[in-house]
């Protein structure tokens, strides 16, 4: 559906177009300045979602065990004894034909 190198060469060529521009109009200090912003700025955002993933990885592991332990238990409840008490006394036997 979407090609990510694509779409990260497309936005690559944005700020480099935006970098050029600042720097024609502005001047190299306050292109290297707003590029310089721009990555720091990118690395927070790095850090924080960082962050956010391993929390959702420590959710996504306590709930798969949580639904774990419930799956066991209703295992557990399902399973039934060897052999019912019916079942152990032998079942009377059939008369053998008269010959």
């Amino acid at each position: 559906m979407f090609n990510i190198t694509s779409i990260a060469v497309g936005a690559a060529g944005v700020g480099f177009a935006y970098f050029l521009y600042l720097a024609a109009t502005k001047g190299l200090p306050a292109a290297l300045a707003w590029a310089k912003a721009k990555w720091n700025s990118a690395g927070a955002e790095v850090t924080a979602l960082r962050a956010d993933l391993a929390q959702l990885e420590q959710g996504a592991v306590a709930d798969v065990k949580s639904r774990l332990a419930t799956l066991e238990a209703d295992v557990a409840s399902l399973k039934k004894p060897a052999a019912p008490a019916f079942v152990t006394a032998a079942a009377p036997q059939a008369p053998a034909p008269a010959a």
